[in-house]
Formats: structure tokens, sequence, C-alpha cells
């Protein structure tokens, strides 16, 4: 028989353990968020990062049979210039973004015209020189060995890929993955945060606002990047004094090495092959401006141009040719995020004007 009773209710064991759980959730959830607004404030932006995985999911929704589609390849210009979502509401078909920065695009071409799954129209941006097939072993090449041999058999990786580039389209922390220490020095000013004024979506859309670009600086790296000459004078009063010197050097250099017409063979090849199966191929020039027009103008006459093209079984769109295309660009050969929506409306328009 009991001495005592007690009105005192005894704690269950877990129940502690199942506080402790529920604050260490909050702490950590306040402490990704308190690092979310930190890198932002600091100028970080959510972005997808550019990878062979990313790349090679998208090039098989390209080979989905079930869905019709406008595939896109070439480099930089048309990743920066196409506004998928608007082409996609414009045409009522699934866009494919497969251009890759600073690559050819001929083992691409060559892979969807090997491919008896590739249908709809394919958008290729291009210049003079890249209807030249590279011998160069690049990125492209690279991303399509992940597809081809990586990718198609492991189904998780799919999955993987969607969750990470989800993640990081939507989550400047996650885009940009540092040592908090190393955030704590930005705070206080002892490390500059590096930021960028171009970021990708996870359909590998590339926004770039030139707002947030250092001008003339950006022009000026763009410029001799195109260039690829050592200029004799090192600084300029202006930037009509830097075009002028580059315009000359490109003249001269134009002199002592005179560019030939590529040869097509190759492009007609894969030409043929897409459409026995109907494939509507369209090359675009995309836009450009200031000295990077000039030194293209110079070096790829748009006689020489039209003379090449003609030789295409295809359809040629070149900005030169329609003024609804041109446009003046902060770095003389992207458009900017605002540019996009227009110039991607106007290009869907004119596609739909040419001879099927």
């Amino acid at each position: 028989m009991p001495l005592s009773t007690s009105s005192f209710k005894r704690r269950e064991p877990g129940q502690d353990l199942v506080k402790l759980l529920i604050a260490g959730l909050l702490a950590g959830l306040l402490l990704v968020v308190a690092s979310e607004n930190i890198l932002r404030a600091l100028g970080a932006r959510a972005s997808t990062r550019e990878t062979a995985t990313l790349w090679a999911e998208h090039r098989a929704t390209a080979s989905a049979i079930d869905i019709e589609k406008i595939i896109i390849i070439g480099s930089s210009r048309a990743q920066l210039g196409v506004d998928i979502e608007e082409l996609e509401n414009l045409s009522g078909t699934r866009v494919v973004q497969l251009a890759i920065d600073g690559s050819p695009y001929s083992a691409i071409l060559e892979s969807l015209a090997n491919d008896p799954a590739v249908t709809g129209t394919i958008i290729i941006s291009t210049t003079l020189d890249r209807l030249q097939p590279s011998d160069v072993t690049g990125r492209a090449e690279q991303w399509l060995e992940e597809f081809e041999i990586e990718f198609q058999d492991a189904s998780f990786l799919h999955l993987e890929n969607n969750l990470v580039a989800g993640l990081q389209s939507i989550s400047a922390l996650y885009a940009n993955v540092i040592p908090l220490t190393r955030i704590a020095r930005s705070i206080v000013g002892f490390d500059d945060f590096p930021t960028t004024f171009v970021s990708t979506q996870r359909n590998r859309e590339r926004n770039a606002d030139y707002n947030l670009a250092p001008y003339p600086d950006v022009y000026v790296t763009r410029v001799m990047s195109t260039l690829d000459l050592t200029l004799e004078q090192e600084s300029f009063v202006d930037i009509d004094a830097f075009d002028a010197e580059v315009i000359l050097a490109a003249r001269e250099d134009a002199t002592r090495n005179s560019r030939q017409l590529p040869n097509l063979s190759f492009i007609n090849t894969q030409l043929t092959k897409l459409q026995a199966r109907s494939v509507n191929v369209i090359f675009v020039q995309f836009p450009m401006s200031g000295a990077v027009a000039a030194i293209n103008d110079i070096r790829y006459p748009k006689a020489m141009w039209d003379v090449a093209t003609q030789q295409l079984n295809a359809n040629v769109i070149d900005y030169r040719d329609y003024p609804a295309l041109q446009y003046e660009l902060v770095d003389g050969s992207h458009l900017d995020v605002r540019q996009k929506t227009e110039f991607t409306r106007n290009l869907y328009r004119i596609i739909n004007q040419l001879a099927p």
C-alpha cells in the first residue's frame, strides 16, 4: 500500500528528444534563411550551374517521341538571346535549349541528325566561321559523351539533376556554396563577394543583366576577345577612339589573312538526314553591334555570307536583313535580358514567314 500519492505527471522519455530535434531543425532553417539573405545582399544570385549532366538531361528531352519541340543549338548568343517561355507560348511547342557557350555545334548537329527520335524544328545560331566543322574536341563532345555513355541508362540521374537544378535556380545559397567564414569576411568588408551579371535557369536559358556589368569594361573585353589580336595602343580617350583602332587592326589583319568560304559538305550531309525525317532546320545569325559587328563584317563580308548560305539546303535568317532583329548591344555581342523577349517575338514572326 503506497504511503503517499502525487499529481505530478512523469515526463515521457522521448519528449525531450523530440523537442531537441525540433529546436535543431528550426535553428538550421533560420541559419539557411539568414545565409540566403546575406548572400543576396552581397550580390549573389540564384543560378543553375552549367554542367554536362544538366545538358544531357535536355539532350534526352530532344529525343522524346511524345512531344512536339523546337531544339536550339549554337553558342552563347542563342542561350542569352532566346526567351524560352515566350517562344513556347508563341509556338505551342516545347523548346529544348542545347546551345553551349563558346562551343562549335557541329558534333551536336551530327548527334541530332543520327537520332531517329529527333523531330520538329532545329534553330541553329551560327556565324560564317561556325559553318566549318571544328577538329578540336571541346565541351560539346564531352557533354555528348555524358549523354551517350553515362546518362541514358541511369534514370536516377534524371531525378537527381532535376532536384539540383531546381534548388540552384531558386537559391543563391545553393548556387553559390562557399564557406560561412567567407560570408562573414564579406560582411565586414575584408573580402569582395564575386558577383555576376549572367544567370542560368533550369531550362538552360541564360539572362544577361548588363545594368550589373561594368561598362565599358564588358564591351572592351568582348571586342578584344572577338578581335583576338594585340593592339599597339594600350589606352584610349574614349570608346570611339578604341573602336577606330580595333577596326583598323581588323582591316590590316584581313589584308594579310583572307578568309575562305567554309566547306559545307559535312553540314549538308547532316541536313539531308534531318530533312529525310521532315525536320525543319533554320540557321540564324544573331545580332551584333559596335566593333564586334564591324570585325565580323570585315572578316566575313555580307557577300561571302550570302554565297555560303545559298549552298545550304535550309532556311537562313541574317539579322542584317531584318531591321526588327537589329539591336544595340551593351557588349556588342549578346542581348540584354530586357531585349530578348521582343527579339524572340520578332524572330518567331520572321520564321513563320519563311517558305517551308
